[in-house]
């Protein structure tokens, strides 16, 4: 208290600055729970093909099909591709966003699928 006194730094600086440390350190927390949780999921070696983004390879987090061609992937991957082409990859037919159907099941499935996987190895 002295010290803040003596500086000039009024109580709701302080205040703010307390605040700040506190969400520094719940951030921190959050990269470091994503960390260990990343580094689970990259061992796994039993995921089912189906929940693979064809392209990625990769465990899709937001599943959505592309109406022309049927297939599946990660929304996060094909707006990449749609950045630069407006084409389906699997046929090259025309593709929006707007034309992505969410794959609310399947996602359902892969949460569920990796709160198991997840809840199996913390119990390790």
């Amino acid at each position: 208290v002295r010290c803040v006194q003596e500086t000039g730094i009024n109580a709701e600086y302080m205040g703010n600055l307390e605040k700040f440390r506190l969400l520094f350190q719940e951030l921190r927390r959050l990269s470091d729970e994503k960390t260990a949780r990343d580094s689970i999921l990259q061992e796994l070696t039993d995921v089912p093909d189906e929940f693979l983004d064809p392209i990625v390879n990769e465990i899709m987090k937001d599943p959505v099909l592309l109406p022309s061609s049927g297939s599946i992937m990660d929304r996060v991957t094909i707006m990449k591709h749609l950045l630069s082409d407006q084409t389906d990859p699997f046929n090259r037919s025309k593709l929006t966003k707007e034309m992505l159907v969410p794959q609310t099941e399947l996602k359902e499935r892969i949460q569920a699928f990796l709160h198991e996987k997840l809840n199996t190895k913390k119990s390790e």
